[in-house]
């Protein structure tokens, strides 16, 4: 107990333990609450919801590249400030639209848009931040207190947000996340820290450390076949998920507490995996897991298929007069 009593004595880790909880159960209020809102309110299709993730995932790819030796050269805590300021201004603007009447499908593309670019610079300051904030000896503590908290707001945020929208509405959901950036963005404001921009003899220019981080990765045979693997996962995970709510909200006419307690079970599945992969790796070796990962991973996507699609094409028929 000695490591945790002594990290909860770090008001700065307190402050940044405390804000990124709010944050992250705000994340995922909005995160049920978006697809509910595009499809139930604005009769979202196919197209639109794939124009959706892409408007909110395109930064990471147009920007990725660059952010991290941007936000290098910067103080991570003015970004992480600014990214939520940006968020918390650009997620507002759902509600006060939609309450105006004003709100088009448009404007949820352009805030999309927004919060993906700000995120990037969020999480590229975030995951440097930590080191800058805690001594070596207690950034593992750190880190294990704030994936868990992460862990714990996923398994139980989705299914009270399912009943959180049946009773209110999806805009008043959407309220509660802008809400979170702004507590986000005062506890990053209360903390103190030491860090001063990076010297300007030291740097060097964007264009030299972007070539030099593609070459080494492009040099390494392992990193090569881990990305492509991570790029194709991806590819076909984002599509999975931009249809899935077609499928269960409007298709199957899935009640929206129930379309919440689905994704807390999917969560449940994540902190069990989370706990077994130190064991596995042990057991198996790194690479043998991530390959019998892809491949369970694909029989899920089926069971979907089974569990979700065909069930609804029985009843179906079942209800169709002989």
């Amino acid at each position: 107990m000695p490591k945790v009593n002594s990290i909860l004595k770090q008001r700065g880790f307190v402050a940044l333990w405390a804000g990124q909880t709010i944050s992250s159960l705000g994340s995922q209020l909005s995160g049920i609450a978006f697809p509910v809102f595009a499809i139930a309110s604005l009769h979202a299709n196919e197209f639109q919801m794939g124009s959706l993730n892409t408007a909110n995932t395109l930064s990471f790819l147009a920007v990725g590249l660059i952010a991290g030796a941007w936000v290098d050269r910067w103080i991570k805590r003015q970004v992480m400030i600014i990214a939520d300021l940006i968020r918390l201004i650009a997620i507002a603007m759902i509600p006060l639209l939609w309450f105006g009447g004003v709100l088009q499908f448009w404007h949820l593309l352009v805030i999309a848009s927004v919060l993906g670019l700000a995120t990037v610079f969020f999480d590229v300051a975030y995951q440097s931040y930590l080191p800058i904030l805690l001594d070596k000896e207690h950034i593992g503590t750190g880190n294990a207190r704030l994936e868990t908290t992460s862990q714990i707001t996923n398994v139980a945020s989705p299914g009270i947000v399912g009943q959180i929208i049946a009773v209110t509405s999806a805009p008043f959901v959407i309220i509660l996340d802008a809400i979170s950036f702004g507590v986000s963005a005062i506890s990053l404001m209360a903390i103190k820290d030491r860090e001063v921009p990076k010297p300007k003899s030291d740097r060097r220019p964007l264009r030299t450390e972007i070539a030099e981080g593609l070459r080494f990765v492009g040099s390494q045979r392992l990193i090569r076949a881990i990305s492509a693997n991570t790029a194709v996962g991806n590819f076909f995970t984002t599509m999975a998920t931009t249809m899935i709510p077609l499928l269960l909200l409007r298709d199957l006419k899935m009640p929206v507490g129930l379309y919440g307690l689905a994704f807390s079970m999917a969560a449940v599945g994540g902190l069990v995996g989370a706990a077994l992969t130190p064991r596995l790796i042990k057991l198996i070796g790194e690479g043998q897991l991530i390959v019998s990962s892809s491949i369970l991973l694909a029989f899920a996507g089926l069971s979907q298929l089974l569990l979700f699609v065909v069930p609804a094409q029985f009843a179906a028929a079942v209800m169709i007069p002989a």
